[in-house]
């Protein structure tokens, strides 16, 4: 998914949530987007930055990525069945194989494979 969805889709779920007076709000990050945000702010921001599991937000609004200890797809499906959350699919920039994510995403896959344990141990610094 492209950075613009991204904050597009958590805008409009934030100014919800102030239209609604609710002011705890849980995102569905994963381990793995959080390691491949760290990465994309490396090399493509120039700073050294991940998503952090737990936000206070400035305007006193509770931010949580209840997901963010486990592996894409590890037991956050049966959950996402069972409550039927929809996966909006990003539609809107057009380049969807020449992302940065997408490229940062094999990277990190390619990493994996030589080095098992490397995104478990990345991971843990980005989620605490």
């Amino acid at each position: 998914m492209c950075g613009l969805c991204s904050r597009l889709r958590r805008g409009r779920l934030y100014r919800y949530a102030a239209e609604n007076g609710i002011t705890k709000i849980a995102l569905g990050h994963h381990r793995d987007d959080i390691v491949e945000t760290l990465f994309l702010n490396l090399f493509f921001g120039g700073r050294m930055k991940a998503m952090p599991p737990k936000l206070l937000s400035e305007d006193g609004r509770h931010v949580r990525d209840p997901a963010a200890r486990l592996r894409a797809g590890a037991r956050d499906r049966p959950l996402r069945r069972a409550r039927q959350f929809p996966i909006i699919p990003c539609k809107l920039c057009g380049s969807q194989e020449n992302l940065q994510r997408v490229q940062v995403k094999k990277m990190l896959a390619e990493w994996e494979r030589e080095y098992p344990a490397a995104p478990r141990r990345s991971s843990r610094r980005c989620a605490t």
